[in-house]
């Protein structure tokens, strides 16, 4: 008899949690470098962090070995000195990191309200950090949300990457009219831009990214394509930027209902799997008319600047 496989496979693997990170004191080396986008000198990170000579140099050759932290010598005051930064590599691969813990607390949040049951959770005085766990409606518990805050406020990026949460400098006002249609003049009216993606991170690291280009405006947001579909019954956008992995619907099938219903609005793509010719391939047949890396800022921009004049734009 053939053993039926389970409807989600895979559906609690978690693969964005790297191993090289989720482990305590990696986590911590990272989240002080993260949070000081200067660097720290060793000793500086040594006290934040808790963490013996020993133990600190042996997660730093970790880290270094896996591109994400790089150590300078220098010197101060005539006293040598180590700066430990984090790299563009690693403030990406953090980001994916926290994206997967969310959806780790977003699961775990169902659990915890079955066995809780909502009249203990209404019981729970307001600010109890189970009820402000389980309640908080972006699923993301507060350390999490006060670290966002932390990435928001402090972090920066060298490099092209979009992992985004603002962990990157504002990229230049004009260079979505770079390369693409090559008039070097900006629409007139603004681009009005729906954005869509399941995490809160993305969502506004993607507004920060897309508002700072001249005549670009991110209008609303929608954290699944079912959303995304009820947003334009109270508006019109002139641009989808859409999620493929989501809850509820997924961005192709929402590709495929926005396109059938708004033939007129472009759609472009972005994912951490954008070399899956697979993907691409689906993604064409349901009118998708870009596919771009969420790691790859120029890409978005330069994509998202194509379909505008109508041009697809397959970069992978």
């Amino acid at each position: 008899m053939k053993v039926k496989a389970p409807r989600s496979e895979g559906r609690f693997a978690y693969e964005g949690l790297d191993r090289v990170i989720h482990e305590r004191a990696r986590l911590s080396v990272l989240t002080s470098l993260i949070t000081h986008p200067k660097g720290l000198t060793f000793g500086e990170l040594k006290q934040l962090c808790a963490l013996t000579d020993g133990n600190l140099n042996r997660h730093l050759r970790v880290l270094e070995k896996g591109k994400m932290v790089e150590t300078v010598k220098k010197y101060d005051r005539n006293r040598p000195q180590t700066v430990c930064r984090i790299t563009a590599s690693g403030r990406a691969r953090y980001v994916e990191y926290l994206s997967t813990l969310e959806q780790v607390v977003r699961d775990a949040a169902k659990v915890t309200r079955s066995y809780l049951g909502m009249e203990a959770l209404a019981a729970r005085p307001q600010g109890d950090p189970v009820d402000m766990c389980v309640g908080y409606r972006s699923s993301i518990c507060p350390s999490l949300r006060k670290l966002r805050r932390r990435l928001d406020a402090s972090a920066q990026i060298r490099g092209q990457t979009l992992a985004l949460q603002v962990l990157f400098n504002r990229p230049s006002r004009q260079w979505h009219l770079s390369g693409v249609d090559g008039t070097g003049s900006a629409p007139s009216q603004l681009t009005r831009i729906l954005v869509v993606d399941d995490s809160a991170v993305m969502r506004r690291s993607l507004r920060t990214v897309l508002d700072a280009q001249d005549s670009w405006k991110v209008c609303d947001e929608a954290s699944d394509g079912r959303e995304a579909l009820s947003k334009f019954s109270d508006d019109k956008f002139d641009v989808v930027v859409l999620d493929f992995q989501m809850p509820v619907m997924d961005g192709l099938e929402a590709a495929r209902q926005i396109t059938q219903r708004y033939p007129a609005t472009p759609i472009l793509m972005v994912t951490m799997h954008a070399s899956s010719p697979q993907l691409v391939d689906a993604a064409r047949k349901v009118g998708i008319r870009s596919v771009c890396a969420k790691t790859d800022i120029t890409c978005v921009i330069e994509g998202l600047a194509a379909v505008l004049v109508n041009k697809p734009y397959f970069p992978n």
